[in-house]
C-alpha cells in the first residue's frame, strides 16, 4: 500500500518464477510479505502453455575397452571368454605344463640380518592369480564419458539431428568439441559438417557468444557443446536432442538443460530426447543400473525460517 493516507489503498501483486523448485509456495511465502490467509496461485506443469512436446530420458553407459583401446561392444565384463586374439589366457592354459601337485620352493628373507627360511607356494594358485590380474587389466577400462559423448554427438549430426551437448567444465567442453571434429573429419561423407559444430562456454567474448547464439537460433548450427551457460537465457528453439556428459549435479540442472530441446515450432508433434552419458564413478554407475533414480528428487526438506538475511538481501531488488 502507499504511504499517502489520502490516496486509496492499492494492492501489490507478487510474481515469482521457478522452473524446477520443489516447494514453490513455501519459498514464496517466506520471501514475500504474504499472509497465511491470502491465497497464492501456483501454476503446475499441467498449466504450462509453452511449446514443449513429449520428452524421453535415457541413461547411456559407455562400452568396455580392450587392451588396444577398441570397444568390446559390451557394457558388462564378459563372464567367459574364448581364446581369440587379444583375449586373456586362462589359468588352465597358464599352468598346463605344471602338475597340480607340484610345489615351488623359494628362499624368503625374514630379517635384516639376512637369515632365510623356506616358503612353499602353490604354482597353480599363483597362475590363477596372475590370470585374474591379467583379466582385470584388460577388461576393466570403460570408454571415457567425454569420448562417448563426442561419438554420440557426431552420429547425431551426421544424420541431421540438431543436438546440444552439456559438459560440467570448460576443459570437458573443449575435449568433446575437439573429439567430435576429429570423428567428423575422419569420414569424407561428414567432413563438411565440421563447420556446423561450435563450442559455447565462459571465457568467450560477448560478440563471439552472440554470434554462436544467432547461428544456433537460425538453425545454421547442427551441434553445440557447452557448459551450463546454455541452460538459461538463450533461445535455442528447434533442438531435438540433448546430451549430458555425466550427471549435471541436480535434478534442477538436468531439467533446465534437457528443456533446451523439444521447443520447436512443431510443438507437441515432435518429441525430444535427453541422454545422460555415465562416467565410471560408482554413483553414476548406480544411476545406470537404476535408471528410475535419474528423475528422483531425493530427500528435499521444505524451506523453514529463519532465512539467512545475507542470502535474502541478494535476492531483493
Amino acid at each position: 500500500s502507499t504511504d499517502n493516507s489520502a490516496s486509496p489503498t492499492r494492492s501489490i501483486s507478487f510474481i515469482a518464477c521457478s522452473a524446477t523448485m520443489l516447494h514453490p509456495e513455501q519459498h514464496f511465502r517466506l520471501l514475500c510479505p504474504v499472509g497465511k490467509e491470502e491465497n497464492v496461485c501456483v501454476l503446475t506443469p499441467d498449466d504450462d502453455g509453452s511449446p514443449c512436446a513429449a520428452k524421453h530420458f535415457f541413461v547411456w553407459n559407455p562400452p568396455i575397452l580392450d587392451v588396444n583401446g577398441n570397444s568390446t561392444q559390451r557394457v558388462f565384463l564378459a563372464a567367459t571368454l574364448g581364446r581369440d586374439e587379444g583375449d586373456p589366457i586362462s589359468s588352465k592354459e597358464m599352468s598346463s605344463s605344471v602338475n597340480n601337485d607340484d610345489k615351488q620352493v623359494v628362499d624368503v628373507s625374514t630379517s635384516s640380518r639376512g637369515r632365510r627360511r623356506k616358503k612353499t607356494f602353490n604354482v597353480e594358485s599363483t597362475a590363477q592369480q596372475a590370470a585374474s590380474h591379467h583379466h582385470s587389466n584388460l577388461f576393466t577400462r570403460r570408454r571415457h564419458a567425454a569420448d562417448e559423448t563426442a561419438f554420440l554427438l557426431a552420429k547425431a549430426i551426421s544424420v541431421g539431428i540438431r543436438t546440444i551437448a552439456f559438459c560440467k567444465t570448460r576443459s570437458l567442453v573443449e575435449w568433446v568439441y575437439e573429439r567430435t571434429l576429429s570423428i567428423l573429419q575422419s569420414d569424407p561423407k561428414t567432413i563438411a559438417l565440421t563447420s556446423k559444430v561450435e563450442s559455447y562456454r565462459g571465457g568467450y567474448t560477448a560478440e563471439a557468444r552472440r554470434s554462436i547464439e544467432e547461428r544456433l537460433f537460425h538453425k545454421k548450427l547442427w551441434g553445440v557443446v557447452g557448459t551450463c551457460a546454455l541452460e538459461l537465457g538463450v533461445d535455442v528453439g528447434g533442438v531435438d536432442l540433448t546430451l549430458h556428459t555425466g550427471y549435471p549435479g541436480s535434478i534442477s540442472s538436468l531439467l533446465q538443460q534437457s528443456g533446451r530441446a523439444g521447443r520447436g515450432k512443431f510443438g507437441p508433434n515432435v518429441p525430444s530426447c535427453a541422454i545422460m552419458v555415465c562416467f565410471s564413478s560408482p554413483p553414476e554407475q548406480h544411476i545406470w543400473k537404476n535408471p528410475n533414480s535419474l528423475m528422483s528428487r531425493g530427500v528435499h526438506a521444505p524451506p523453514t525460517l529463519p532465512i539467512n538475511a545475507t542470502v535474502m538481501q541478494g535476492h531483493l531488488l
